[in-house]
């Protein structure tokens, strides 16, 4: 057993999920993190173009389910690696998206045996939320922000339907959407419209938002921060709550 003092906390070293809907600039917000930076590129989804010409980010290509078993344990020997050669330990991983991570365990899945029956196959989606779960929670460990994205989905009440009232989350099968959210320190719902004068308005959302949830743990958070970066989040998530 590890005891400690709460000051020892860091604030610089927590797991986020930052989720919208597609092209409002996951992957984009992902790339003004802590230098160096590692992020995932599912093939199925090829988001990393997104940062193309950064000068502070590796790629590690994901294209099946075994590179996707290889990534955490390759990680950890990564960063030991670094150190020995005297390079800097990337200060953030991200694995972008988990929405393309189920995407392409569902379609393997698809391509060997044809389609996915219900109900006999719903013990899959407690396999792969297993898996998923435990790559955060080792992940968690990393010396690094660790930051996950996801393509944001409306979910329909279970009673009353379409009737019922607007409730959203990341797009991940029912299970994992309500079991990973606890397990990560800051969820960030990002939106995009057209502004008037004929640009791309971006706001993160750190507090609930029309329906959609968002939360910064410890802070007395702003409720969203326009046109976005890891530095302007830092900021206007305040000082905690406690000092």
């Amino acid at each position: 057993m590890k005891v400690y003092e709460a000051k020892e906390i860091r604030a610089d070293r927590a797991s986020w999920l930052i989720y919208g809907r597609s092209g409002v600039g996951k992957t984009v917000l992902t790339g003004t993190f802590p230098t160096p930076i590692l992020v995932t590129n599912f093939t199925n989804e090829d988001g990393a173009r997104s940062l193309r010409g950064h000068s502070g980010v590796k790629v590690a290509e994901i294209g099946t389910s075994d590179d996707l078993d290889e990534f955490v344990n390759w990680v950890f020997k990564q960063q030991e690696e670094r150190v020995a050669k005297g390079l800097k330990p990337f200060a953030t991983v991200a694995v972008d998206s988990l929405t393309s991570c189920i995407e392409l365990l569902t379609g393997e899945y698809i391509a060997k045996h044809g389609r996915i029956r219900i109900p006999t196959d719903l013990h899959l989606y407690d396999t792969w939320g297993v898996q998923i779960r435990a790559m955060v929670d080792r992940l968690r460990t990393l010396d690094a922000e660790v930051v996950y994205t996801a393509t944001a989905t409306m979910h329909e009440d279970p009673v009353k339907g379409s009737a019922g009232p607007s409730q959203g989350g990341p797009d991940l099968f029912r299970s994992l959407a309500r079991r990973l959210p606890p397990k990560l320190d800051n969820i960030v719902y990002l939106e995009a419209e057209s502004s008037e004068e004929g640009g791309v308005r971006r706001r993160a959302w750190l507090v609930p938002h029309d329906g959609m949830t968002a939360r910064v743990r410890g802070h007395a958070a702003a409720p969203f921060v326009e046109s976005p970066s890891y530095g302007k989040i830092l900021e206007q998530m305040g000082e905690a709550l406690f000092d």
